[in-house]
């Protein structure tokens, strides 16, 4: 990074002090312990080597820390669910489509989605649509060509 940052100080070093008291998240934690080198007059590379981490890593935790203050420094969860494609309404009517019939592909279901609300899904979150419908998801049964039409009477004869 090029350019020198300046550190805002949102809070005195004993308040800083009482949060790394507090906290009880480890990466928070390592986080806060980062900045009070800064309050310390560490310079970033220095604290950065304290610490353990990267400069980009560094850099990044005192744009946080200076946008946000101790807020920016909290964990987020990167992995939270986006907002769905497909309304609740439209999932209910899916829904309602799919009870039409007993067995269906996880291509044809991909198709009716397409077509009936133009939303696309991958195969795999085709797979999570039906089973949080509550409809189990396997392999298709082969039928073999060769079999008789009434090879359940035969083999009950025998």
């Amino acid at each position: 990074m090029t350019g020198k940052v300046e550190l805002i100080r949102h809070i005195s070093l004993e308040e800083l002090d009482e949060l790394i008291k507090n906290e009880r998240d480890s990466k928070v934690l390592r986080k806060l312990s980062f900045i009070r080198l800064l309050y310390k007059g560490e310079s970033i590379i220095k604290a950065c080597d304290l610490i353990g981490i990267c400069r980009k890593t560094g850099y990044n935790y005192l744009h946080r820390w200076n946008d946000e203050g101790f807020e920016g420094l909290l964990s987020k969860c990167r992995y939270n669910k986006g907002k769905s494609k497909l309304t609740d309404e439209q999932k209910d009517i899916l829904k309602k489509i799919l009870s039409e019939k007993d067995f269906w592909t996880s291509n044809e279901v991909q198709k009716i989605i397409k077509d009936k609300f133009n939303v696309e899904y991958s195969q795999r979150h085709i797979c999570r649509i039906l089973k949080s419908f509550g409809m189990k998801y396997a392999k298709s049964y082969i039928k073999d060509k060769r079999r008789p039409d009434n090879a359940e009477e035969i083999l009950k004869k025998t």
